[in-house]
């Protein structure tokens, strides 16, 4: 008789069989349709707040210009590694520091946007 670690099978799951059920093809058109409009419509805005001067002034468009550069580095890093990574289904080009830039993009940038 003999016994089946199950904890240890559970771990070894690969990581294909425990993605959701949209396919990454999908994933990547829509991810792709609605980042482009998005990082269009953040410069615009961010541009509109910075060259009208009444609108540089008040207030209430200090937070909204906060939000938007801060979630810049996100649009132009972040989902676009997610893209490629939809693309090819790994990492491209897999060098250490593609992987630590992505990973400093997701904490760094993504925890300092929700915090303000």
């Amino acid at each position: 008789m003999s016994t089946v670690n199950n904890s240890s099978y559970q771990s070894d799951k690969s990581f294909a069989s425990s993605e959701i059920s949209l396919p990454r093809p999908i994933r990547f058109w829509l991810m792709l349709l609605f980042n482009i409009p998005l990082v269009i419509c953040s410069f615009c805005l961010i541009l509109q707040i910075i060259i009208d001067r009444i609108q540089r002034y008040a207030l209430q468009n200090h937070t909204i210009l906060l939000i938007l550069v801060f979630g810049s580095p996100i649009q132009l890093m972040d989902i676009n590694f997610y893209l490629v990574f939809f693309q090819y289904g790994s990492v491209q080009p897999s060098k250490p520091f593609i992987c630590l830039l992505w990973w400093s993009a997701d904490y760094g940038f993504y925890t300092g946007v929700n915090r303000t």
